[in-house]
This record gives structure tokens, C-alpha cells and sequence, in this order.
């Protein structure tokens, strides 16, 4: 998905970075702690928050993050634009909430590719994963989840225990 796709579907305003509303952007990321920021991206993707400060900005510039969209009608100062063009990262703007954006931009395609161990990067992944194919929170192949028996009795069509 291009930078342009994203203003289109999320209605965003371009504050800097027009010039670049053609690179590809391979991924997408939601947060608004700097610490998960750091921790969690990599190079490349596009950032969705709320968070409206100048550390934004130059977190950005040292993950080497595509563009950032500020989300909840939020407005960076002039100071933050200026340093945003000066590090050469395309800054846009929506009204809509984080999670709408992410929702919006996840059913248009683009994906999330987070960096914390067994995280769920496709509807795919989370699919497998809540059904059990898959390792991480879900139960193994053959486990219960912690409700003994529940899978005996449905297979017999029978009650599951309750939670």
C-alpha cells in the first residue's frame, strides 16, 4: 500500500511529506508510549498515534519509520512539523481514533509486523492461534485451555463447563 492509499482511507490532512505519498509502506503500528515505540517497530513502518511530541518525532527518525499519522483530530505544534520535514518523515493527520485507523487500514490490506515475541500479524495468525493450530497464548494441539473435559463433552455434544 502506498502513503496516498493511506490519506485516502483515512481522510488525513498531509503536514509534511508530500513528495513521499508514493513509497510503499510494508507495515503499520499503533501506540502511544515512546518506550513501545522503541521497543516494538522496525524500520520502515507506518505509525499510528496520539502521542504529539517532539520525542515522536525523533524516535521516528532513529527507528527509520516510513511516516507517523496523528490520530483523534490530534495537531502537532509547528516546531514538531519542522522537525519532522527536517528529518525527512511524511507527518499526516486524521480524525479518527487509533483503533478505527488501524481497523480501516488492516481491512484495506496492510498488515501489523510487531516485533515482540508471538505476536499476531495476520487475521490468519490470530485465527490459528484462538483454534489452537498455533503456538503462543492459545492451547496446544489436543489441550484444554484449562477447562478439563470440556473438549470430551462437546465432541459427544455435551455442556462445555462454564468459564
Amino acid at each position: 500500500m502506498r502513503l496516498r492509499d493511506v490519506m485516502r482511507i483515512l481522510d488525513a490532512t498531509v503536514l509534511t511529506g508530500e513528495d513521499k505519498l508514493d513509497q510503499e509502506i510494508e507495515a503499520a503500528c499503533g501506540c502511544d508510549l515512546i518506550s513501545d515505540l522503541l521497543a516494538f517497530t522496525r524500520a520502515r513502518m507506518l505509525v499510528l498515534t496520539g502521542l504529539v511530541t517532539p520525542q515522536i518525532i525523533r524516535a521516528a527518525e532513529m527507528m527509520d519509520l516510513s511516516a507517523i499519522v496523528f490520530v483523534r483530530g490530534k495537531k502537532p505544534t509547528a516546531e514538531i512539523v519542522s522537525m519532522a520535514k527536517e528529518a525527512g518523515i511524511p507527518v499526516l493527520c486524521t480524525s479518527y481514533p487509533l483503533y478505527e485507523s488501524a481497523g480501516l487500514l488492516f481491512e484495506a490490506g496492510l498488515r501489523g509486523k510487531c516485533a515482540w515475541p508471538g505476536a499476531v500479524t495476520s487475521g490468519a495468525d490470530a485465527v490459528a492461534r484462538a483454534s489452537g493450530r498455533e503456538g503462543g497464548n492459545a492451547p496446544a494441539a489436543g489441550g484444554d485451555g484449562g477447562n478439563a473435559g470440556d473438549s470430551e463433552r462437546a465432541a459427544r455434544g455435551g455442556p462445555r463447563d462454564a468459564p
